[in-house]
Formats: C-alpha cells, sequence, structure tokens
C-alpha cells in the first residue's frame, strides 16, 4: 500500500481544461490516518500571488508546521483570473486531485482567500452554496445576487477601513445585504487597517478565536455532493470551463488567415489587461485540423469569419451563424463574440469571434471581460442577463 506523503508539500495534477500541469500547496496533518476523514480548507491567494503565499508567508507552514485536524490545500489556479474560467475548473481538479488521495470529510469543506481570493470566496460560496460548510472572505467584495445564495452560510468577513486597494464599502454592501437573512453573519471591520488585513485573521501567533477554530464550529446537516467540473452558468466564462479548442479560419486570404491565427494564439495565451493567465495555454489549431472526436465532445472558439471557417460544414447542419443555434452575443467596438450551446443536453458550449483589424484586441477584451463577469451590474451585463434561454 502506497504511503501518503504528509506535512507541507506542492503538488501538481493535470488541468481537465488543457492538459497541462498544475499547482497547489497541501498541508497533511503529520499523524494523519486514513482511519478517519479530516475537514478540507481551501485558500485563494490574490493577484501577483502563487499557491505559496497563504500557506507560507501568512501561516508560516514550512517553519511552524499547521494544524494536526484539517487538511489544507491552497491552488495556484492560474495567476490572475480571479478564480473564473479555466481557474475555476481548476480549482475543482486540484480538490478533486487532494480528495482521491486523503479521507476528507464531505460535511466539513471550508472557503476562505484575501483580496483577489476575496472575491472569488464570495463567488464561488454562493454559486455553490451546498458544497461549503462555511466561508471567510477578506478584503474582497461581490454583487447584490450573492447575499440570497448565502442566506443560510456562516460567514466571517473581515476588511480594513483604510484599504486603499479594495474598498471597505465592498464588504459593507454585501454584509448589510446579508444580515437582515443570515444570523450566521460576522463582520470584523478593523480600523486604520489598510489593505493587508489578512494579516489579522491569518496571524499565525493567534491561539483565540482562531479562522480554524471557527471553521470547526461549523458542519453541513448532510453529506456534500463532490462537484468535479464547475457548473455551466449561461456566460462568456463557460467556453473556459470545460476543454476548450480555439480553432481558426483557414479561408479567405492569406492576410487574413495571419491574423485569424494571431487572434487564436492571443486566446490562447489569455492574458488581457488584469486577466493574466500565468499558467498552461489553450489548444489552438486550424479549423481543417479538427477532429470529429473534438468536434462531438469539446468547447470551441472559432475565429474569423463563420462563412470561412470549415467547422460550419463539419458540425453538420449546425451553422453557427444562423438561427438554429441560439447565440447570445456581446459587441465591443468591432468585436463581437457570441456563446451558445451545440447540443441539446447543453455540455457544450460554442464562441464566435469576429474582430475587425483595427481593433485592440487587448482592451476590448479586458472591458468584455469585466462587463461580463458580473450580474445585473450595468446595460450590456443587464442585456446579456436578460437575453439568456
Amino acid at each position: 500500500m502506497k504511503k501518503l506523503g504528509t506535512g507541507y508539500c506542492h503538488k501538481v495534477f493535470v488541468s481537465p481544461v488543457d492538459g497541462s500541469e498544475q499547482r497547489y500547496a497541501l498541508w497533511v496533518p503529520l499523524s494523519y490516518t486514513p482511519d478517519k476523514n479530516y475537514p478540507l480548507i481551501v485558500a485563494l491567494h490574490g493577484t501577483d500571488a502563487d499557491e505559496k503565499m497563504i500557506p507560507e508567508q501568512c501561516f508560516e507552514m514550512p517553519v511552524r508546521g499547521f494544524r494536526e485536524d484539517v487538511i489544507f490545500i491552497s491552488p495556484f489556479c492560474r495567476g490572475d483570473l480571479f478564480y473564473r474560467g479555466a481557474a475555476e475548473a481548476d480549482l475543482w481538479a486540484a480538490i478533486k486531485a487532494v480528495k482521491s488521495e486523503y479521507k476528507i470529510d464531505s460535511k466539513r469543506h471550508y472557503l476562505t482567500g484575501l483580496s483577489m481570493g476575496g472575491y472569488g470566496t464570495w463567488r464561488l460560496g454562493a454559486l455553490y452554496p451546498q458544497y461549503w460548510a462555511a466561508i471567510a472572505p477578506i478584503c474582497g467584495g461581490g454583487e447584490a445576487w450573492m447575499a440570497a445564495a448565502l442566506a443560510k452560510m456562516p460567514v466571517w468577513c473581515v476588511h480594513g477601513d483604510e484599504d486603499e486597494q479594495v474598498a471597505v464599502e465592498n464588504s459593507r454592501y454585501l454584509v448589510e445585504a446579508l444580515k437582515p437573512m443570515n444570523s450566521k453573519v460576522r463582520y470584523d471591520e478593523l480600523s486604520g487597517w489598510g489593505h493587508n488585513s489578512w494579516e489579522w485573521l491569518y496571524d499565525p501567533d493567534r491561539t483565540l478565536d482562531t479562522l480554524v477554530s471557527w471553521f470547526l464550529s461549523h458542519r453541513k446537516p448532510a453529506s456534500a455532493r463532490n462537484v468535479f467540473v464547475p457548473r455551466l452558468q449561461n456566460d462568456f466564462w463557460d467556453l473556459f470551463r470545460r476543454r476548450l479548442i480555439i480553432s481558426y479560419a483557414s479561408g479567405g486570404s492569406k492576410k487574413e488567415r495571419g491574423r485569424n491565427q494571431e487572434i487564436a494564439e492571443r486566446f490562447g495565451k489569455f492574458q488581457f489587461g488584469d486577466w493574466q493567465m500565468r499558467a498552461g495555454q489553450f489548444f489552438v489549431k486550424p479549423d481543417t485540423a479538427l477532429t470529429a472526436e473534438e468536434i462531438r465532445t469539446d468547447n470551441h472558439l472559432l475565429v474569423g469569419k463563420p462563412i470561412e471557417h470549415a467547422a460550419t460544414i463539419k458540425f453538420k447542419g449546425i451553422d453557427p451563424s444562423k438561427k438554429n443555434l441560439a447565440l447570445r452575443s456581446l459587441k465591443r467596438g468591432a468585436l463581437k463574440i457570441a456563446t451558445g450551446p451545440w447540443s441539446s443536453n447543453r455540455k457544450q458550449t460554442i464562441g464566435i469571434c469576429c474582430c475587425h483589424p483595427g481593433i485592440d484586441l487587448a482592451t476590448t477584451m479586458e472591458s468584455l471581460l469585466d462587463d461580463t463577469g458580473g450580474k445585473q451590474q450595468n446595460p450590456l451585463v443587464s442585456g446579456w442577463e436578460a437575453s439568456r434561454p
């Protein structure tokens, strides 16, 4: 029987989105035994950081160790994608990797994060309330719809009142929205503290009223079902939550083919303004290289004019430029992104990218990603929401 590693370590798993190796940091009690189930704490780092930030810089696990009654994981999640798209898929894949090796108590999954990870904690807590026993977002924020989703969730929110990077009003807004419907919300607003309010809650010298002790005081009444792949949410990010192939039209002029390939490769790297994928790369290929199996099973982003893309022929009877595919579209300048389900089982998502030669793709995509990240926050997103089937 294979002996499982204990203590603090770094591990990798193979991402289901693009087959790349993705990293996570892990703490397993030195006294771990497969004869019992352990609570699982998932910690989400901030921007310009990595999987080492919280366990090493905050809790100092390599030197101090950690609790003997919990398993702790901090995934890299591709860097700065705010735990959306491929980053969300990798989060669940990392948890799956841990659960495949160690015994986890499915009534006690806990989520925390700081800054970008605080935003991710609010969002993933609200999207999957059936999974988490409690959440602890720090100096983050979210959107109005999250309050109702978290009505029964124990929440411990922390924010510094002099935060210069994420305004404290972001946390105040959600906490005030939660209070009338949730008696399990706790809010600590730290007077005189800036953006580093996580140092208060994650302080390794803290012995009373600790985050872990608070987490362990909450559990689900019944075992949570495993989440192995992200939920489809009928938005642009659905393209990137499953295995994705970006294919470019090889028809048209030589100049058009070159530009289509360039755009496809930009999408493959997925680095647009604040949205920076710092690990992995989506599959990119010419339309003529698509296989029947890929067409049948994978998500697709078609770059170029649909009429010149071979996929409109290979997807027999399905013309993504016409009405037999219910497309939801967003336009920004001369860039058009449209997504919709290929098949009746709605397990596949298609995107079409038509980009005018004079457009700044990076600036346009950053604006588009920011807009589709919210729900009913502005007219563009409201239009997207209203057009959902």
